[in-house]
């Protein structure tokens, strides 16, 4: 997962739960309802911001390993090598887990 490195404070998750959200039924789509808001990812790889106010860069407030919350339709989801994952601005993460 080395290949993607994110920029401008943006965070590579992969979501750590099945995701299917969605069945389709005929011609039409029904989003699950069932399904949880906020989803746990582990943080694959993440990226400091700038600060306008004094223009020095700030570092991440996760790093790759962390397990974050976040919500489940924030981000824009992706496929990589035939896996999924989203990228989400850091601003988006509600919690840290500890281990």
């Amino acid at each position: 997962m080395s290949a993607i490195k994110p920029v401008n404070g943006h965070l590579v998750l992969r979501p750590t739960e099945d995701e299917e959200t969605e069945k389709l039924h005929g011609n039409i789509i029904l989003p699950n309802m069932e399904k949880q808001d906020i989803i746990p990812s582990e943080v694959i790889s993440c990226s400091s911001h700038l600060n306008y106010n004094t223009g020095e860069m700030v570092p991440s407030p996760v790093k790759k390993g962390d397990i974050v919350l976040t919500h489940n339709m924030g981000g824009m989801k992706f496929t990589y090598e035939n896996k999924e994952y989203l990228i989400v601005k850091s601003d988006q993460i509600m919690a840290i887990l500890k281990k």
